[in-house]
């Protein structure tokens, strides 16, 4: 039976009923964060989209059937909507970032209290290659940081690849004891040539370059060393780990700006309560 025709009753909608159809309409379609406020002014809750439009559009209905409780609270406690543009998905992710940890929104769940600082650092000329992560820099090593979480998960996956890289007739089957689970040490060492494509050297440099911002490189680089008669297993090793590695290269890339630290320190273009970026408008609706 369609749905329509079950229901008794339209689902409720009450950011439509405080802040009116027309909100949604006219919101922007580009990438953007989005402040919401309740009747005091104070953030509840920030969030971040590629298309505002799209994503705010999914905040109109609030059937209790289907909208977790937490959810239900938030959508009746938002008397305005802040909306900052921003000029892509990476900027937009940033500034969500700087946001929760500045405002600390009761209903933002993950990114509110700082992570640990993490470095990641490796070692450089002749001898064994040596991979880690840690709180605190090594003074004798290149390192760059600090991270947050995942950058233990891009340090597990690049040992197991390089690993696997240099020892391609054993395969993935034979990595070190408890690796392929996830219980990769905090500091790895690693067996290499004193020359060549997989010397530490040679790995020293393209690791400085793509942390610097040329991340794809690296990936590229390493995914060169995939057996060509690889098993199918083996080739979803590959691939899901060449996309860890990507997808913190890409994050980390994205965040190589400087950071805010208060919501007062972000700067305000005219005509707009806040533009983090320094990039288009703002638009803010008032409740009706």
């Amino acid at each position: 039976m369609p749905r329509q025709q079950q229901l008794l009753f339209p689902d409720p909608r009450p950011l439509e009923a405080t802040l009116g159809r027309a909100f949604f309409r006219n919101a922007p379609t580009t990438p953007g964060v989005y402040l919401m406020h309740d009747a005091q002014g104070a953030v509840v809750y920030v969030g971040k989209a590629r298309n505002l439009r799209q994503r705010l559009a999914s905040y109109r209905l609030a059937n209790p059937e289907q909208v977790p409780a937490r959810r239900l609270r938030l959508l009746n406690a938002v008397a305005r909507i802040e909306i900052v543009e921003c000029e892509d998905e990476a900027a937009a992710l940033q500034q969500e970032a700087r946001l929760i940890r500045s405002l600390q929104p009761r209903f933002n769940r993950a990114g509110v209290w700082p992570a640990p600082a993490r470095h990641f650092y490796w070692s450089s000329g002749t001898g064994p290659l040596q991979l880690g992560v840690g709180e605190v820099p090594p003074e004798d090593r290149p390192w760059r940081g600090p991270y947050g979480g995942g950058v233990v998960e891009f340090m597990q996956a690049l040992s197991r690849l390089l690993w696997c890289a240099l020892h391609p007739e054993a395969g993935m089957v034979a990595l070190p004891a408890g690796w392929i689970h996830g219980r990769v040490p905090a500091a790895v060492t690693l067996a290499t040539p004193d020359t060549g494509t997989l010397s530490t050297a040679e790995i020293s440099t393209r690791l400085a370059t793509a942390l610097d911002g040329e991340g794809v490189v690296l990936v590229d680089w390493i995914a060169t060393f995939r057996p060509p008669a690889a098993t199918p297993l083996d080739v979803t090793f590959w691939a899901e780990h060449l996309e860890s590695l990507q997808r913190f290269l890409r994050k980390s890339a994205a965040h190589r700006q400087p950071t805010v630290t208060s919501a007062s320190a972000l700067p305000k273009a005219p005509g707009s309560p806040m533009d983090p970026m320094n990039l288009h408008r703002a638009v803010e609706v008032p409740a009706r």
